[in-house]
C-alpha cells in the first residue's frame, strides 16, 4: 500500500543556529523552547566540524542551581530569570513565552498521560531531580500519574499557569478576547404607514376615522 511521506528540507545555517542555540527569528517576546522528554534524552553535545562540544540544557541547568533558589520551580525560571545568570528579570519585562515539544496526550486512556503528569509537576514542583516529582507533600507514588492526580486534589489547581494544558482535553484552545463585541443598533426610521398599523385595529375610538382603502363603507357595503 503506497504510504504519502512529509519531508522537510532543513539548510545548514537553520540547523547551526538549533545546535549553539541561537534564535531564528526576533520579536517583542521572547521565546524559550521547553524539552518535555526525559532527561537522559536530553541532548548535550554538538559536532562542529571534527570536533565535538559539549552543552548544558535549561533543565540540567534548573537541576544544579544554587540552594539559594531552592523554592524556585521550572516554569518560574525559564519565565522570569535569567538563564545563564540567574538574575530576575526586570519587572517591567514581559514573562517569556513557552514552546513545549512534545506535546504529550492529556486523555487519562492515552499511553502518554504519564507523561504528559510528568511535565506538569516539572513545571510547578521545585525538585531536585526528575525522581523527586513523584514524592508530593511527603507521599511517595509509584507513578506521575498518581502523583499528579494527589497533588490537583491536595492543591486544588493553585499553581501558576504552564500553557500546557489540562487533563482531559482534546486540544489547545484560544483564550478568549479580551475586548467583547458591542451589539449596535441601528435607530430605525419610521414610515407613514408604520403610523397608521399602531393605530389599527385597537385605535381609541374617540379618534377620527381614517380612510383607508379597504375600510371606506363603500367597500365593505361592497363586500
Amino acid at each position: 500500500m503506497n504510504k504519502l511521506i512529509a519531508e522537510r528540507d532543513y539548510s545548514a545555517q537553520e540547523i547551526s543556529h538549533l545546535l549553539l542555540n541561537i534564535p531564528l527569528q526576533e520579536g517583542t517576546r521572547l521565546v524559550v523552547a521547553v524539552d518535555c522528554r526525559l532527561l537522559a534524552q536530553h541532548a548535550r553535545s554538538y559536532r562542529v566540524d571534527e570536533d565535538v562540544h559539549e552543552t548544558i540544557g535549561s533543565y540540567r541547568k534548573y537541576l544544579e542551581r544554587n540552594d539559594q533558589h531552592e523554592d524556585i520551580t521550572y516554569l518560574e525560571y525559564l519565565q522570569s530569570y535569567n538563564l545563564k545568570t540567574w538574575r530576575r528579570l526586570a519587572t517591567q519585562a514581559k514573562k517569556r513565552v513557552l514552546s513545549y515539544f512534545p506535546r504529550y496526550r492529556s486523555m487519562e486512556s492515552s499511553p502518554q498521560f504519564n507523561d504528559f503528569c510528568r511535565v506538569k509537576l516539572m513545571m510547578s514542583h521545585p525538585h531536585r531531580s526528575p525522581e523527586d516529582l513523584l514524592a508530593v507533600d511527603g507521599q511517595r507514588f509509584d507513578c506521575f500519574a498518581a502523583a499528579y492526580k494527589f497533588c490537583r486534589e491536595q492543591h486544588h489547581d493553585t499553581h501558576a499557569d504552564d500553557h500546557y494544558g489540562l487533563p482531559e482535553t482534546n486540544e489547545l484552545r484560544a483564550e478568549d478576547d479580551e475586548f467583547e463585541l458591542e451589539a449596535h443598533e441601528e435607530p430605525v426610521a419610521d414610515e407613514d404607514w408604520h403610523e397608521l398599523a399602531r393605530m389599527l385595529p385597537d385605535r381609541p375610538l374617540e379618534e377620527e376615522d381614517i380612510n383607508m382603502l379597504g375600510r371606506r363603507d363603500i367597500d365593505i357595503d361592497y363586500d
